[in-house]
């Protein structure tokens, strides 16, 4: 029953998708907000498997060059106010890690979103 209720809920969710128009906007260059990025680690109970990761965020900066094909980011700056501010959480599947999605993490959050990835 649980299969069913989640292949139902994925179907509305592709055919939703699939006739909704597409936005015109050009996503190839970076958004409006400078970026920067965090990394830490969060101890489990045990403390045998540590859980590294990384977040990328709109930061306080001059906003950076929008010709570049992708933001640079910089460790630790201010982030920026307002908001909403959404997340991003980013699960890279077996084998992986998360810093492999540093130009996807980059280019979110100079469009103002918060991204997550972790090992």
């Amino acid at each position: 029953m649980l299969l069913f209720r989640v292949f139902g809920i994925w179907l509305i969710l592709w055919l939703t998708a699939l006739v909704t128009s597409v936005n015109s906007s050009d996503f190839s260059k970076s958004g409006p907000f400078a970026v920067a990025w965090q990394a830490f680690t969060v101890d489990d109970v045990t403390g045998l498997y540590p859980l590294k990761s990384r977040v990328w965020y709109a930061a306080v900066s001059p906003a950076p060059n929008t010709a570049k094909p992708h933001a640079r980011s910089i460790e630790d700056a201010a982030p920026a106010t307002g908001g909403p501010i959404p997340l991003v959480v980013v699960i890279h599947g077996l084998s992986g890690v998360g810093i492999s999605y540093q130009p996807l993490g980059e280019l979110l959050a100079s469009y103002g979103f918060v991204v997550m990835a972790s090992d």
